[in-house]
């Protein structure tokens, strides 16, 4: 019963927040708009840049302005995205054919997967026997 003996309470007082925070106050003070703005077309900063603003103080109003901004950048652009490129693939599809396109999909694969890396060890040793 050796995984038990600790309490979980003791790993909690490791965690000191207060220059990491501090830093993190600082840098949403100094760049907070264009960390909120950017920050919503980066999969990984998107998620927890919430908390870094809340945790450094920053003021909802600001932090609601720019993240509504950047949303709005992001969602209009997909949908443009979108829209643009299914056109241009339209056409293509239009001028080549669809079995010509199709043909250039199965090289573009195939180039991809001949090409790709063998993971460690799963070489061709096993038919050396």
């Amino acid at each position: 019963m050796r995984w038990c003996a600790r309490r979980p309470s003791a790993r909690a007082g490791r965690f000191r927040p207060g220059r990491r925070t501090g830093r993190t106050h600082a840098f949403l003070m100094r760049y907070g708009w264009a960390a909120v703005f950017t920050g919503r077309f980066i999969g990984f900063v998107r998620t927890f840049l919430p908390f870094a603003a809340g945790a450094s103080n920053m003021p909802h109003r600001r932090f609601f302005l720019y993240s509504t901004a950047a949303s709005l950048v992001w969602g209009v652009g997909n949908v443009l995205l979108g829209y643009f490129a299914g056109t241009a693939a339209t056409e293509f599809l239009h001028s080549v054919g669809l079995i010509t396109a199709a043909a250039l999909a199965a090289a573009a694969v195939a180039d991809g997967v001949l090409k790709a890396p063998l993971p460690a060890g799963r070489g061709f040793s096993t038919l050396q026997g």
